[in-house]
């Protein structure tokens, strides 16, 4: 009885070897189309008075394209403010000139740097005073928030915000005090003055292109002290920067953009031809 047993179980082994050798793999295609599949609910989870047959999306979760059409980093802007030279021309006693320079990130927000010089040399009409700047530097730091960032980069408009810092050295010449009891009057001088001064801005903005790579760039701002400290017995009558005693100014720039403007699909189509 073992022995008739044993016999089977050889033979139902070599069967099932054969088996597996005769078996041909059937080749998965992945690419192909999804079948359209037979359901008996409906998306509430109610049951269908007939099946039904549609072709449903195993992957709900689409991926979105990007938010913006233009790549992370697309181009470095430098400009060069000179509204105040304008404003020489028109009477003011005080200018501020500066070098700028923003990171474009995806045409959306714009890192931005500024790194001037100004002066002042103010003469009171009532007296003989002179308020006077000597040339002085001044930075700034901010960022701005471009809302055409689904446009062409060669257009912007938007706001943004700045943290300036300044350190005006400037004196007060023959300031002179009357005395009227006695009918006398005194002058005095105050020289070699320096402070550290830190502002902030808020900025509105627009730039458009006028040739090539080449653009003009406009702003206005509202300023705001934040630390002005005093130097002696004299608090300085001018920032460069930030200006007089008017909390707001504005900025005038000839700009030149290296780099950028190329569209993420742009990109990848000219990527897939080339392989």
């Amino acid at each position: 009885m073992r022995r008739a047993w044993g016999i089977l179980l050889v033979l139902l082994l070599v069967a099932a070897k054969a088996a597996a050798q005769d078996i041909t793999p059937v080749d998965i295609d992945t690419k192909k189309p999804e079948q359209p599949r037979l359901h008996y609910y409906d998306k509430h989870g109610n049951k269908l008075p007939e099946p039904v047959y549609f072709l449903a999306e195993t992957d709900t979760v689409k991926k979105s394209g990007p938010a913006s059409p233009w790549p992370i980093f697309n181009g470095v802007t430098v400009g060069f403010n000179f509204f105040d030279a304008v404003m020489l021309l028109a009477g003011q006693s005080y200018a501020s000139f500066d070098l700028n320079a923003s990171l474009s990130l995806a045409n959306w927000v714009f890192p931005t740097v500024e790194f001037g010089l100004g002066y002042a040399n103010n003469r009171q009409e009532e007296n003989t005073m002179v308020y006077h700047t000597l040339l002085s530097p001044y930075a700034k730091i901010g960022i701005d928030y471009n809302f055409l960032y689904k446009s062409s980069p060669d257009y912007k408009a938007g706001l943004g915000v700045r943290c300036g810092w300044a350190n005006p050295r400037y004196e007060i010449r023959n300031a002179r005090i009357d005395v009227p009891y006695w009918g006398e009057s005194s002058t005095f001088s105050i020289t070699n003055q320096s402070v550290t001064a830190w502002y902030g801005e808020a900025l509105a903005f627009v730039k458009v292109k006028i040739w090539q790579r080449l653009s003009l760039g406009w702003s206005i701002r509202y300023r705001f002290k934040m630390k002005i400290p005093e130097a002696g017995n004299s608090t300085p009558w001018f920032i460069p920067g930030y200006g007089g005693t008017s909390p707001l100014t504005a900025t005038f720039s000839v700009m030149y953009t290296f780099g950028g403007k190329r569209k993420l699909e742009d990109k990848e189509r000219s990527g897939g031809a080339s392989n």
